[in-house]
């Protein structure tokens, strides 16, 4: 029961992590980099 709220308030929950390569963009320019996702401790829908 708690699990589910504490995902809901971000305890727990899926963490994700973007990774740029630049620091910097202008308008218009690709963007590369990663994205890290971390499992969670509930199973969530969104």
């Amino acid at each position: 029961m708690f699990e589910k709220f504490f995902a809901f308030i971000g305890i727990g929950s899926t963490q994700v992590d973007l990774q740029l390569d630049q620091n910097k963009l202008t308008m218009g320019q690709t963007a590369s980099g990663s994205l890290h996702l971390l499992g969670g401790n509930v199973s969530q829908e969104r």
